[in-house]
C-alpha cells in the first residue's frame, strides 16, 4: 500500500502521463489524470487482493518509473493492459490491508477533514460510511469523537478513514488547539449545521 500511495502522490504532481510500478507479479500503471489503474487483463480481483496482503521481503525490488502518455499507450498494446478506476482500487486496497487499523502516526484526537463527499456510486460503501461522511462534512471530528457521537464501533471509523486517506479524500488537521477549547461559542451558523446534520443522520438511519 505504501508503494501505491507513493506512486499516487508522485502522479498527482505530473502534468500528464503516469507511474509504472514494476517488481510485482504483474506490471501496473497509475494514471490519476484519467483515474485509471492499468494492469494485465488476467489480473483478477482475488489476485489483486492477495498481492496487497502479502508482505514485501527485503529482497523485493520494486521500481517506480515515470511514463509519458505515448509510452502508456504503447504499454497498453504490448502488455495487453486493462483499465479500472484508480480511486476504486486504492480505496479497496486500503480496506484490504488496514483491516480496521489506521495509518501509522495517526493522531486519534485530532480532527479529520473530509475534502468532499465520496463518490459512493463507484467506491465500496463500508459500514456507517454515509453517517461518518455526513458528520465530517458538517463539522470535522477526531476519530475517537466520531465513534462516540455516532455510537458505532471504532473499527468502522478507522476503516473508512484509512480508505479515504488512500485516495487523498481525508486528512488529519494538525493545527494546534481544539475548536472547543480555543474557538468562540457556537454561532447561529454552527447550530444550523448541527441541526442539518441531525436531520441527515436521521434520514441515513431510516428514522424519517
Amino acid at each position: 500500500q505504501g508503494y501505491f500511495e507513493k506512486a499516487f502522490t508522485i502522479c498527482q504532481q505530473l502534468d500528464s502521463g503516469g507511474i509504472l510500478i514494476e517488481g510485482l507479479y504483474t506490471s501496473m500503471i497509475l494514471s490519476p489524470e484519467k483515474n485509471q489503474l492499468l494492469c494485465g487483463c488476467d489480473s483478477t480481483e482475488n489476485q489483486l487482493r492477495t498481492m496487497t496482503l502479502l508482505p514485501l521481503s527485503k529482497s523485493s525490488h520494486l521500481r517506480l518509473t515515470t511514463l509519458s502518455e505515448a509510452e502508456i499507450r504503447q504499454r497498453i498494446l504490448t502488455d495487453k493492459l486493462m483499465a479500472q478506476p484508480l480511486d476504486n482500487f486504492l480505496w479497496k486496497m486500503a480496506l484490504w490491508t488496514a483491516r480496521g487499523r489506521i495509518p501509522k502516526g495517526t493522531d486519534l484526537l485530532k480532527d479529520v477533514v473530509l475534502v468532499h463527499w465520496p463518490n459512493f456510486t463507484r467506491l465500496v460503501v463500508t459500514p456507517h460510511a454515509l453517517e461518518i461522511s455526513a458528520l465530517w462534512i458538517a463539522q470535522p471530528h477526531s476519530l475517537v469523537e466520531t465513534a462516540k457521537v455516532l455510537e458505532i464501533p471504532q473499527r468502522y471509523v478507522f476503516a473508512f478513514f484509512s480508505a479515504a486517506c488512500a485516495v487523498k479524500l481525508a486528512f488529519i488537521d494538525r493545527r494546534q488547539g481544539k475548536r472547543a477549547a480555543n474557538g468562540p461559542a457556537a454561532s447561529g451558523s454552527d447550530t444550523t449545521k448541527r441541526s442539518l446534520f441531525k436531520r441527515i443522520l436521521a434520514r441515513l438511519r431510516g428514522q424519517e
